[in-house]
């Protein structure tokens, strides 16, 4: 499809695939999965990092720098429209990166790996993800927040 061109100024504006704002990227297919591949990328550096500078500490420091540093999922609550399989990349980058992190072998239970080091399932996570961002659009005082919301989107 083509469109004419747009201008501000002097200055042409070109379309785009895809772009960042405030560190969630924006595909104009209106998809997530470029987002989440991003967010998966960022999680397995930040376990190498801590993995490479912290692999000495107690379990009780590994499991608070795992939380600050490699939990700070800010925008998934965001995410609507994806792929099943983009997820459970995520889902398996999650897992992968608390048994490298914490010392489990790769084919250790998930669910006993998780009870002994105290971190939340990844379903969980996303489910407080979507319910804390919910809750703050109907507590927000924003005219626009507050329209689309009662439109149900």
């Amino acid at each position: 499809m083509c469109f004419n061109l747009f201008h501000l100024g002097d200055t042409c504006l070109k379309f785009v695939y895809s772009f960042r704002y405030l560190g969630h990227i924006i595909s104009n297919d209106q998809h997530d999965d470029n987002d989440i591949a991003r967010e998966i990328r960022n999680l397995f550096v930040r376990t190498n990092i801590l993995k490479k500078n912290f692999y000495k500490c107690s379990m009780a420091v590994k499991r608070v720098l795992f939380r600050s540093h490699c939990m700070c999922f800010y925008n998934i609550g965001l995410w609507c429209n994806f792929t099943v399989r983009s997820l459970s990349k995520f889902k398996s980058c999650y897992h992968r990166c608390v048994k490298a992190f914490f010392g489990y072998d790769r084919y250790a239970s998930v669910t006993g790996m998780l009870f002994d080091v105290g971190l939340p399932s990844f379903d969980t996570i996303m489910l407080n993800s979507k319910c804390s961002f919910c809750v703050q659009c109907e507590a927000t005082d924003n005219l626009l927040v507050r329209h689309f919301i009662s439109f149900g989107l």
